[in-house]
């Protein structure tokens, strides 16, 4: 496995990743096993555990962020009947 310049291991990638597999609701375990065969190497769950909970907090900041009044929404439906 290559890393990018001025990196000393893989993992400081992989909070994006680990954040988009927490969010579909991944267990940690299971985004051990993904990892593990995405880049070929054991993960530990402490590791998966601490990266995590980092961002776990952020999701937490989201969550608790303030919110606008109002928000535009379009919601446009469709049916295609084919002929």
């Amino acid at each position: 496995m290559l890393l990018q310049r001025r990196k000393r291991s893989f993992i400081e990638g992989l909070e994006e990743s680990i954040f988009l597999m927490y969010s579909k609701g991944l267990s940690v375990r299971d985004i051990q096993e993904v990892l593990s065969k995405m880049y070929g190497t054991k993960i530990s769950k402490t590791t998966v555990s601490e990266l995590t909970e980092r961002v776990f907090e952020d999701v937490k900041k989201w969550q608790n962020r303030p919110l606008n009044e109002r928000y535009r929404v379009i919601w446009l439906d469709c049916i295609y009947v084919s002929t």
